[in-house]
C-alpha cells in the first residue's frame, strides 16, 4: 500500500473486470461499478433501439433511398437453383431478386410445357412471381422473389408483358421503411433480347 492512498479503495484492472462480467450471475450492477465498466469500454454505453431510423428515413429524398437486391440472367435455373438458395443464405439482408431467362418451360406445337414447378421454385421466406414466356420460343422467363421480412404485405404483380423482344414482370411491394411522400416502389424485373 502506498503513502496516502485509501485502504478501502479497492482497484481492478480491465482483464479482472472481463472476468467479473463473465462469471455474473445477477446482471445489476451498483451504478459506481457500472459507471467504470462503462469508462473502460467493458459495458457499451446503451442507446435507443433503432438509432434515430426513423428521423433519418424522414430526411432522406426519395431518390437517395436503396435496398439490398440480387439480379441475375441465369439461362436456366434448372440445376442452378441450390446455389441460389446458398447465395441467398449468404446474403441474409437482399430485399428483393430478379431473375432473368429461366427457361423454366418449352414449347411443343404451340402448347407451353412447365418444366419446373412454383414449388421447387419456391425460397424460404421470400413471396415469388413467377412470369413465362408466353410465345412460342424456348427459354426465357422472368422470376421475382420479395423478402418476406421486407414487405410488410404480399406484394402484388402490377404490369406483365411478354413480345418477342420484351419480357417484363413489375411487382408493386409495401417495405417496412420508405421515405416520407413514397407509399410503394415498383420492382421492375425486364429483359430483353440481344440484337
Amino acid at each position: 500500500m502506498e503513502n496516502g492512498s485509501n485502504p478501502n479503495l479497492v482497484q481492478y484492472g480491465a482483464c479482472t473486470l472481463y472476468s467479473i462480467k463473465a462469471h455474473m450471475t445477477e446482471f445489476l450492477l451498483e451504478p459506481r461499478v457500472l459507471n467504470k465498466l462503462k469508462e473502460l469500454s467493458i459495458v457499451r454505453r446503451r442507446r435507443g433501439k433503432r438509432a434515430g431510423i426513423q428521423k433519418r428515413i424522414g430526411q432522406t429524398k426519395p431518390a437517395n433511398f436503396s435496398f439490398p437486391c440480387g439480379f441475375s440472367s441465369n439461362n436456366s435455373i434448372q440445376g442452378k437453383f441450390t446455389h441460389l438458395e446458398q447465395t441467398i443464405v449468404n446474403m441474409q439482408n437482399l430485399c428483393f431478386i430478379a431473375l432473368q431467362e429461366q427457361r423454366c418451360q418449352s414449347w411443343n406445337d404451340k402448347i407451353p410445357r412447365h418444366l419446373v414447378t412454383d414449388e421447387a421454385l419456391q425460397l424460404e421466406n421470400f413471396y415469388m412471381f413467377r412470369y413465362d414466356r408466353e410465345y412460342s420460343a424456348n427459354g426465357g422467363g422472368l422470376i421475382t422473389y420479395v423478402s418476406k421480412e421486407w414487405a410488410i404485405c404480399r406484394p402484388k404483380v402490377s404490369v406483365t408483358l411478354s413480345t418477342p423482344d420484351i419480357e417484363l414482370l413489375a411487382v408493386s411491394a409495401r417495405p417496412r421503411f420508405l421515405p416520407s411522400g413514397a407509399s410503394s416502389i415498383i420492382i421492375v424485373n425486364i429483359y430483353t433480347r440481344p440484337t
